[in-house]
């Protein structure tokens, strides 16, 4: 550094220069003459610094000077916070702001245009079309020092286009749920989110989307919405009805009964309460949650009874079934012995005879009774048989009567006459009422042979 002095009049007490730097005095540093004084320093670092000087002539007047002077090796700090590079924006102005630092200042330019700077920070608007853009932002200190920010941003103000496939709006269904199924794409940018009724869809393809959504009964409002890099936002809402069918149910008669009318009265609930029921094209009538349909023809042999409630409003169906078996035919039923006009000398007789139930099949002891003259008969594999039947005195008539479990009757009638025998005839003496076990056995042409003994089976 160089400081310059003089004194026109007595000259300068060389003696009394005196330089300090940053308060330090480095005159021992200088070299020092009648008009100047030259001192090395070396570098400098970066900041403010100052000069002090006095000097004296020969009188012993001092003259005094400073100086403050800033060393500045660093370009301008250059930070730009909006927006981020290969942003996607959806407004068309574009606000570009930062921060920027120099020890002596400096100035900010963005696309070529001046920045408004305040207390380090900067901003300004660029308005630009829709599209891709690329521009810098420039700080530039007081010695000329340049640095630079390069950036590049897309402008896309369109909102995504929504495209519902599934389901169709408007659409009714009894399912309680319903997979919504569509398409959502940008204009500029691509989609980053589609949500069906509040929940993240699943997409796939960049621009497909499905979602499972619960539905309530009635009227349900469901919101699509689709959001893209830039910001925009989309939404379109479908309707879709839910109607479940009604729930209907038969009490009586229970599934499997066996009538023998050919109507029948069919109660049963329903809800919602007040659903209009039918039964085999049988309206019913409606009491709230119960109805009833009275005179429900039943066809002969197995018939199945169908309850329907339906719906008016949605004209959904709900149904439920029991099968019914109608027995409208008597049973049949003959009697084999004693034979008609036979003469018999007790005072009681077996009745022995065949009973069939031609609709329901094989009669059993549980599906038809049998009686003689009111005594019960066993009933196995289609035969009868009543014991200890009592006779009068002379004749008598006999009437097997059977029941099946339909409460149809059928009848039989035998004369017997009770007396003393005519002419040559049989009596029993002993025996009756004996029982044998019956095995199995295979004879020689290896088909069975039921026998109480193999010797008999050949």
């Amino acid at each position: 550094m160089k400081v310059s002095y003089f004194d026109e009049e007595t000259g300068v007490d060389l003696a009394s220069v005196r330089v300090l730097f940053d308060g330090a005095d480095v005159t021992a540093g200088c070299t020092v003459n009648n008009r100047t004084a030259w001192c090395q320093q070396g570098e400098l670092a970066s900041g403010l610094h100052r000069i002090d000087v006095s000097v004296a002539d020969r009188h012993a007047n001092v003259a005094t000077a400073e100086h403050a002077f800033r060393v500045d090796l660093q370009p301008p700090a250059l930070t730009v916070t909006e927006p981020a590079n290969d942003a996607y924006l959806n407004s068309n102005e574009v606000v570009v702001a930062g921060t920027v630092s120099d020890d002596v200042g400096a100035s900010v330019r963005v696309s070529g245009e001046p920045a408004t700077v305040v207390d380090g920070a900067f901003s300004h608007t660029l308005t630009l079309e829709e599209g891709g853009y690329g521009f810098s932002v420039s700080a530039t200190d007081g010695l000329g020092r340049s640095v630079y920010v390069h950036l590049r941003v897309t402008v896309d103000t369109a909102p995504p286009v929504i495209e519902v496939r599934e389901p169709r709006a408007g659409a009714i269904t009894n399912r309680a749920t319903v997979t919504v199924e569509g398409t959502a794409s940008g204009h500029g940018s691509d989609i980053v989110s589609v949500r069906v009724a509040g929940t993240e869809a699943t997409r796939k393809y960049l621009t497909r989307f499905t979602a499972e959504v619960a539905l309530a009964e009635g009227v349900n409002q469901i919101l699509v919405t689709a959001t893209d890099e830039a910001g925009n936002v989309a939404s379109e809402t479908i309707e879709i009805t839910r109607l479940s069918p009604p729930k209907v149910s038969i009490t009586s008669p229970i599934s499997g009964s066996l009538v023998s009318a050919a109507t029948v009265d069919v109660t049963g609930t329903v809800a919602p309460a007040g659903t209009p029921v039918t039964v085999a094209g049988v309206a019913a009538a409606v009491d709230g949650e119960s109805w009833l349909a009275v005179g429900v023809p039943v066809g002969e042999g197995m018939t199945i009874l169908t309850a329907l409630a339906t719906d008016a409003a949605g004209g959904l169906t709900g149904a439920a079934s029991v099968s019914l078996a109608r027995d409208a035919t008597p049973p049949r039923i003959a009697i084999e012995l004693p034979i008609d006009g036979a003469r018999v000398g007790a005072a009681a007789v077996s009745v022995a005879g065949l009973v069939n139930d031609l609709v329901a099949g094989s009669a059993t002891g549980t599906d038809a009774t049998v009686t003689v003259a009111g005594v019960p008969a066993q009933v196995r594999n289609r035969s009868f048989l009543a014991e200890g039947v009592p006779l009068a005195p002379g004749e008598n008539l006999l009437e097997a009567v059977a029941v099946d479990a339909g409460g149809n009757v059928g009848r039989a009638t035998v004369r017997v006459v009770r007396g003393a025998p005519e002419g040559p005839h049989l009596a029993a003496v002993g025996g009756d009422g004996q029982s044998a076990g019956v095995r199995l056995f295979w004879n020689r042409q290896k088909t069975a042979c039921f026998q109480w003994d193999r010797a008999i089976c050949r």
